[in-house]
């Protein structure tokens, strides 16, 4: 007890040294912890550096850009061009469909339709000529009586006095006979003796009475004459007065006839054109209608035809990459050669079958495959254009040859 004191009282010397130990060992810790990761990622490296790198994988199948071996083809300009004559027939169709000449039918409008329409009938022309010459006959007549009449009133008033002295002049004639024979007969009683008899009386005024009308009507024959005379002389001066009239008249009214004759005359013509032209335009633009309807049956048709020249050619193109393929395959022992892009298979089903339309080509992405393009855009530029392609089919597997890149 009296020993272990002065280690307690040394004021803690031991406990330092204890502290710098225990530095020291982490320190030591580090530097080990340090070398090892050193170590690791030195070995790390060897190992990589110096590790055996695994033996190629032989390619399984090839692939080719389908575009670029069908470019190469000697019938592919054919191809193209046809497909160019496709798209212009089908532009000529849509001019056909809204009533225009195609541009390879524009030399084939139809030539102008004449027709015989039915003759108009001339009745309605002639009635209407009659009527208006019925006006101007009716009319020219009323003016010459009207003129007529007041020529007479004129020559008549002018020639009134001396009819009137002519008449008076008659009158003077029988005045006195008339007058003696009033008187005898007023003084009938004063003229016979009482004892007369009275048939004898009665008798003699009986001729009185007779001598008395003979001269009335002697003297109103005379008068009446001498009344048609001058009407007679007024007649004559007033036909001689209208006489030139009437003669203008005339020859006025026929020339007024043949003009309306002529305007009847044109104006039937007029309407039988008019009948003409509308039949004409109506047959013009039915046979036109009938000649587009026809022009876009045929253009149809050629497109049809030109549609399946393509699809031919297309095929045939394709029979020879699917053949040549083969051969690539069988040099390098490929299972198969894919070509991109290619024809999704969905696509060859029936559009009313699908709900949804699909993406109809879509790129090929290969894995370990081998890029055989060049090979067979070399085989395709030893090949010899084709003579006209009967209908072919593709050949071969469709994911040999498939799609169209264009």
């Amino acid at each position: 007890m009296a020993e272990q004191e002065p280690s307690r009282t040394a004021g803690g010397e031991p406990g330092h040294r204890m502290s710098q130990r225990q530095k020291k060992i982490g320190v030591g810790a580090v530097v080990v912890i340090l070398l090892l990761a050193f170590s690791g990622w030195l070995l790390r490296d060897y190992m990589e550096t110096h590790a055996p790198k695994p033996a190629p994988v032989a390619a399984e199948a090839g692939i080719v850009n389908l575009k670029d071996v069908m470019e190469a083809h000697p019938d592919y300009d054919r191809l193209i061009a046809l497909e160019q004559e496709r798209k212009t027939m089908i532009l000529d169709l849509r001019d056909l469909a809204q009533g225009l000449p195609g541009e390879n039918d524009a030399a084939d409008e139809t030539d102008e339709m004449t027709v015989n329409p039915p003759v108009v009938d001339s009745k309605p022309f002639d009635d209407s000529v009659w009527q208006k010459n019925a006006q101007t006959v009716i009319g020219g007549r009323i003016e010459l009586k009207r003129a007529a009449q007041q020529e007479a009133a004129s020559y008549e008033a002018a020639t009134k006095a001396d009819y009137e002295a002519q008449k008076k002049a008659i009158d003077d004639e029988y005045l006195n006979e008339i007058l003696n024979i009033n008187l005898r007969l007023d003084n009938e009683k004063a003229m016979y003796a009482p004892t007369t008899p009275k048939d004898v009386i009665e008798k003699n005024r009986q001729e009185l009475l007779d001598q008395l009308e003979a001269l009335k009507q002697e003297r109103g024959a005379r008068q009446a004459e001498l009344y048609r005379q001058w009407q007679a002389e007024i007649q004559s001066h007033v036909n001689e007065v209208m006489k030139p009239k009437i003669a203008a008249w005339k020859e006025n009214a026929g020339k007024v006839k043949a003009q309306q004759q002529a305007e009847a005359l044109n104006k039937q013509t007029a309407a039988q054109a008019r009948d003409a032209a509308a039949m004409s335009a109506a047959l013009q633009q039915q046979a036109m209608q009938q000649s587009l309807e026809q022009r876009r049956e045929v253009k149809k048709r050629e497109i049809e035809l030109k549609t399946q020249e393509i699809l031919n050619l297309e095929n045939h193109i394709l029979n020879d990459i699917a053949g040549e393929a083969e051969k690539v395959a069988i040099n390098h022992h490929f299972t198969l050669i894919l070509a991109t892009p290619s024809q999704n298979l969905a696509t060859f089903f029936p559009r009313d079958l699908q709900l949804t339309v699909p993406q109809k080509y879509y790129t090929v992405i290969g894995v370990s495959t081998e890029d055989v393009t060049d090979e067979l855009v070399t085989a395709m530029g030893e090949l010899s254009a084709s003579a006209d392609i009967d209908n072919e089919t593709t050949s071969g597997d469709v994911n040999t040859v498939s799609g169209n890149p264009r």
